[in-house]
């Protein structure tokens, strides 16, 4: 891949998440696009895209605070609605790089508020508190009651795996607000939305399919790893 764990030009971010012998969807902590600091965050923004970075930045500080640090999540979530209140903006995909950059200058006194002490952006320390969380989720209150609801027993604990994030490049762009939208209903189904509620989000008309391997390049599209492209035609969007 050519990125490394903490070099700001080309940054590895990573996904911690557990791995028990038995499925236990939704019950486990996972920590995803650990590696992001000050420096690192550049980097991405200048192969990525500074609004795709820095939210992506945000999305991790929060994340991270909320699973690692046992920070609530209602502290970041505060600061977000207030920024979107007044910038008039009703959904998160409305805010700009500008905007996002503010948020996570924001974040960070979430931090130093509730915890006293600067984010960790070391991305070993990181990873080291991160895998850390993971291991300790498997005795979280939430999932010893769906060992018990399951009846799954005999296990002593689990595995973390950790795995790199592999960024795709987008096709095409013609769309991309429209993609911005779709990106924002398919993080609310992943936070346990129904699909009723999703339907009634403004998102443009799409179709969804499962990621797909692909033998073939496509446009510039290494084959390797998986990736999933969109083409945008009279505002109706096709996973290919």
């Amino acid at each position: 891949m050519g990125a490394f764990l903490g070099d700001p030009p080309k940054p590895l971010l990573l996904s911690v998440q557990s791995g028990p012998a038995i499925s236990m969807p939704g019950m486990m902590d996972t920590v995803v696009n650990l590696g992001l600091n000050d420096e690192a965050v550049a980097g991405l923004a200048a192969k990525s895209g500074e609004r795709f970075a820095y939210d992506s930045y945000r999305r991790f500080r929060d994340m991270f605070g909320d699973v690692v640090m046992g920070i609530p999540h209602s502290l970041f979530e505060e600061k977000i609605e207030n920024l979107k209140h007044a910038k008039g903006a009703k959904l998160d995909t409305e805010l700009s790089a500008s905007d996002l950059k503010k948020l996570v200058e924001q974040y960070k006194n979430v931090y130093l508020e509730a915890k006293g002490e600067k984010f960790p952006s070391d991305p070993k320390k990181q990873l080291q508190l991160a895998v850390n969380a993971v291991f300790d989720s498997w005795d979280s209150p939430r999932t010893i009651k769906y060992r018990s609801i399951n009846q799954i027993t005999g296990l002593k604990g689990t595995a973390v795996n950790i795995q790199c994030m592999f960024l795709k490049s987008i096709v095409y762009l013609e769309g991309i607000k429209e993609l911005l939208e779709l990106g924002e209903a398919v993080g609310t189904q992943s936070r346990g939305l129904s699909q009723d509620l999703i339907s009634m989000l403004p998102v443009k008309k799409f179709k969804c399919g499962f990621f797909s391997r692909r033998n073939q390049e496509m446009r510039g599209i290494t084959k390797e790893g998986l990736h999933c492209s969109l083409q945008f035609w009279n505002y109706e969007t096709k996973w290919k």
